[in-house]
């Protein structure tokens, strides 16, 4: 029972599968979008058979086994933070290649609305400069977060950017804040009001799973470090950036399997970014001043741990726990750089 509601990317038992068509092999819906991500736009083939793929679908009644399988055995179900941060990849994959889309066609329940129905605020609402959208689909864009509707405009140095300064991908925080919209208006956009897109002001209430790359045991010891100095997640991030000028920096690499991602120095460096930028760079500083400890510093139980010879960028330490607990993980990759 348990082998057949394994992922075969990521080892763990399937979370939000989704189905391949034609050859119906399932997966976890982040790990496609992870794997679609770093394949890029074009045809895609399954990682298990290498057919081309013509369309994936949400596979429910999979996801009815794997809730029944993981009442029976709870300690195989993921941490709520990676489940919520899978949730999030999955859903975005569905949005991004829903009927009609791009390179891959999935199916779901959620369909775009009829083009004579608002598309978003601006639609109804003009903007501080007086801007209000055109009618019809063609003035808008999809933000990267929330995958809702924002006007597509050209750039102005009077207004914040429609795309993050990190990644150039669309994302609306930074507009739709300026524009003082009320949260409550469209629930869907809230995942990009919850945080500020500055780093300034930028609030966190745990941290991020991108950070040490899903180790969970590493972030553990992270977390205990904090908590041993007096530090929330919110200070430790501001910790972090007034240390950093101080660091050496390296490039770091982005989430297993998720392909290019700005450099450190390029999210250092801007003014707005989005959800996802704004936890790949409070990643990439966390290991830098982790990184920066001397043994002395770390928990005594972890003191000894030899180093791992891949480092950060080691895939095992994702979904092996033996081996992310006994080996360091916050140093860099030794073998075959």
């Amino acid at each position: 029972m348990r082998q057949s509601l394994t992922c075969v990317i990521c080892t763990e038992i399937l979370f939000f599968p989704v189905a391949f068509l034609p050859c119906m092999h399932k997966f976890c819906g982040a790990c496609v979008w992870r794997n679609q991500e770093a394949a890029g736009e074009g045809s895609y083939c399954c990682p298990m058979c290498r057919q081309g793929v013509t369309s994936v679908i949400r596979d429910r009644q999979c996801g009815e086994s794997v809730e029944a399988f993981l009442k029976k055995h709870p300690s195989l179900r993921r941490a709520r933070e990676e489940e919520e941060e899978c949730e999030r990849m999955a859903r975005q994959l569905i949005a991004k290649y829903a009927r009609g889309s791009e390179s891959l066609v999935l199916v779901d329940e959620y369909d775009a609305a009829p083009a004579t129905e608002p598309l978003c605020y601006n639609c109804n609402h003009p903007a501080p400069d007086s801007f209000r959208c055109l009618p019809g689909r063609h003035n808008h864009s999809v933000c990267s977060q929330c995958n809702e509707l924002m006007p597509d405009r050209p750039e102005a140095d009077e207004r914040p950017p429609l795309k993050c300064e990190g990644c150039d991908r669309p994302f609306c925080g930074a507009y739709f804040h300026w524009m003082q919209r009320p949260v409550h208006q469209n629930p869907a956009r809230d995942c990009c009001w919850r945080t500020s897109c500055k780093q300034e002001t930028a609030n966190f209430n745990r941290l991020p799973p991108e950070v040490f790359q899903w180790n969970t045991h590493e972030r553990g010891i992270l977390q205990e470090i904090m908590a041993h100095r007096g530090f929330e997640p919110t200070t430790f991030f501001r910790e972090c950036l007034e240390t950093l000028p101080d660091l050496p920096f390296p490039d770091l690499p982005g989430p297993q399997g998720v392909g290019a991602r700005p450099s450190l120095r390029t999210l250092v460096d801007s003014e707005y970014l989005c959800n996802s930028c704004m936890r790949t760079l409070f990643a990439g500083i966390a290991y830098l001043w982790r990184k920066s400890l001397v043994p002395a510093e770390l928990p005594p139980s972890v003191q000894q741990r030899p180093r791992c010879y891949y480092g950060h960028r080691c895939r095992t330490q994702t979904h092996n726990l033996s081996h992310a607990q006994r080996y360091d993980h916050a140093c860099e990759q030794t073998r075959w750089t």
